[in-house]
């Protein structure tokens, strides 16, 4: 057994470098824990088949009433960290220290042939220095269970012989992260892991340990450290844990989330990760500030150095995504206090823990009451091929384009997925009804306190014309392009292009155009499009009359195609006054679809608020073509 000293040296690495990792998630997870309907336990283990045994069986049991339940035990078949679910219980394969495999290779190497044999104590002695274990005893025990045929070797993998600090730095970075109640040691092996796990956590986290051997207790004084020392079989323990913990789990398994006492705002709602053009964010506040009692969040997963940020409450860094120690912190946040998630494009809520898309989240948020939902934006389920049919200027009319043969495959893999998920489906822009027939439209929306009307646009002789295309291949750039840089280079306009302009300064650019130009190839008006006519700018794109017949007005925008954008630029620098009077309607227009007060109100049904005042009645709004929803 390892030394205190030792011990104290494998806490301080890890606590510092859990620490140093995510200061900023430990802060928020903490203000979030103001509210538990979660209550969790870890079960620590270093047999590498613990699920199929007494940790496993311990896990089933304490799921069975309620508790979150989460298994670490190591990894030494080599491969990446894995994660699983067995009967409620969620088992994480941790890979282990290279020491701690190289025990297993030796281990290996010593018991290859021996089945059936009988050997000699010296030669036990022999086979014991050769594989550089600690003592021949545990050799030559572990050969016989392995002669009688009664355990697979990797069942024995870190027997007595393995040295406990080898895990010490691997486990309590994962526990610390999954912030739980109680930590339950089940060999004597994890028992250092345990501590420093307990100290990483902190709080009024308890420590429990499988009682160990008289041999094992006489030779550790770690155990003096242990809350508690566990003698039940797990079917009889389960019972106890309450009392032994000091917490009790507090709703039934599936059962749906209820205010728990104190609790002064029981609704709570996740919408991420991909925030596309701050979308997530708006929908977020919109929710918060006129649903009563709702409480929100918006997450953003960084996908690049230097691309755009837009606003959110919880910035995912670069490799947070996939890191297990991210995912573990969001899933502890989400199973203390949320009750509702909406999930972007179908993404994961736990990040990449059970997939790629959400349905591998589904069984975890089930169990937990949480329900949930999606919505789509735009590229991750426009199928090209469906469009191309649908729109005379599609950009993916050629089937071998790379960049459409890349979109194509990306929506198939998301309709795949789509078919298998059985929730409320929401698309943020009208067309993608073409898509998902049976979403709602979930509005857009706009920040009218930061999009005010500008000057009055035309006023200038040669009005300022701009285009900022985050994506110029779905924008119709380069078909729109050749024309206005014409008629700039005339002397009628002066074109200006934007990329790369941070939000919070693209609204003095917007204001200070007379003309926007936004989406040509699509068919569709868009977040551009929606914050010019805030801020009461004459405003050109192409929006599909079959679009138009969706939305519940007319839309105030120029309407011009990559065919007619020179005649339509002509016109309005011919006919300024007709113009200015559609940039006009813009504002009215915005406030009132794209506000957020009919996005909350379209969430309403969805979070379960039959009580909304001053909100418009979503009643007609959009699943399919003209149909109410």
């Amino acid at each position: 057994m390892a030394s205190d000293d030792s011990v104290k040296d494998s806490v301080k690495d890890s606590v510092k470098d859990s620490v140093k990792d995510s200061v900023k998630d430990s802060i928020a997870r903490g203000v979030a824990r103001g509210v538990r309907y979660s209550r969790r336990v870890v079960l620590l283990s270093a047999d590498p088949a613990a699920e199929d045994g007494r940790p496993g069986e311990l896990g089933r049991a304490l799921a069975r009433v309620g508790w979150d339940v989460l298994l670490l035990r190591p990894l030494t078949e080599g491969g990446p960290r894995s994660y699983t679910r067995v009967d409620d219980v969620r088992v994480m394969r941790v890979p282990a220290p290279a020491p701690y495999v190289e025990q297993t290779r030796r281990l290996s190497k010593a018991l290859a042939g021996m089945r059936g044999r009988r050997f000699t104590p010296a030669w036990w002695r022999r086979q014991a220095r050769r594989a550089q274990l600690r003592g021949y005893t545990a050799l030559r025990d572990t050969a016989a269970v392995w002669n009688r045929g009664r355990a697979r070797l990797h069942g024995r993998v870190g027997g007595p012989w393995a040295r406990p600090g080898q895990l010490a730095a691997a486990y309590p970075p994962l526990v610390e992260a999954f912030a739980p109640d109680a930590i339950h040691a089940c060999d004597d092996l994890v028992l250092p892991a345990a501590l420093a796990a307990k100290q990483a956590v902190g709080g009024a986290c308890r420590l429990l340990a499988d009682a160990p051997g008289v041999g094992a207790a006489r030779r550790s004084k770690l155990y003096a450290r242990v809350d508690r020392l566990i003698r039940e079989q797990p079917a009889d323990l389960a019972a106890r844990y309450p009392e032994l913990v000091g917490v009790t789990p507090p709703r039934e398994p599936g059962s749906a989330r209820t205010a728990i006492a104190g609790d002064t705002a029981a609704l709570y709602l996740t919408i991420g990760p991909t925030n596309m053009a701050g979308q997530g964010y708006a929908w977020a506040r919109a929710v918060a500030q006129h649903l009563p009692g709702v409480r929100s969040e918006a997450l953003m997963l960084r996908r690049e150095k230097g691309g755009l940020l837009f606003e959110c409450d919880e910035l995912i860094p670069l490799g947070g995504w996939d890191d297990p120690r991210w995912q573990l912190r969001r899933m502890a946040t989400v199973l203390d206090g949320r009750t509702h998630v909406l999930a972007e494009n179908l993404k994961g809520v736990f990040g990449s823990l059970n997939g790629s898309f959400l349905t591998g989240d589904v069984p975890e948020l089930i169990r937990a009451g949480i329900r949930f939902g999606v919505v789509f934006h735009g590229s991750e389920i426009r199928n090209p091929a469906r469009h191309a049919e649908l729109e005379p200027f599609s950009p993916f009319t050629d089937p071998e384009c790379e960049r459409t043969k890349q979109l194509q495959q990306l929506v198939e893999r998301t309709e795949k997925a789509l078919e298998r998920f059985e929730g409320p489906r929401f698309v943020s822009t009208p067309d993608l009804i073409d898509d998902v027939p049976d979403a709602r439209w979930l509005p857009v929306v706009v920040d009218l306190d930061a999009w005010t009307p500008g000057p009055p646009p035309l006023e200038r002789e040669r009005p300022v014309v701009i285009h900022a295309p985050t994506n110029p291949f779905l924008k119709g750039t380069d078909l729109i392009e050749p024309v206005v840089r014409r008629l700039h280079d005339k002397g009628v306009i002066e074109y200006r292009r934007l990329e790369k302009v941070p939000p919070a300064e693209l609204v003095a650019f917007v204001q200070d155009a007379d003309i926007v130009l936004d989406h040509f190839v699509i068919g569709n008006y868009s977040v551009l499009t929606c914050q010019a006519m805030a801020a009461g700018r004459v405003t050109v794109c192409h929006v599909h009359e079959r679009v138009r017949k969706r939305v519940p007005a007319e839309i105030p925008v120029v309407e011009a195609d990559p065919t007619t954008i020179g005649e339509v630029l002509e016109w309005i620098l011919a006919e300024r006054d007709q113009a200015r009077a559609l940039a006009a309607a813009g504002p009215g227009f915005v406030r009132e679809f794209h506000d957020g007060r009919m996005s909350a109100a379209v969430l309403a049904g969805f979070l379960g608020v039959a009580d909304a005042p001053g909100l418009p009645s979503p009643a007609g709004f959009l699943t399919g073509d003209g149909r109410g929803g």
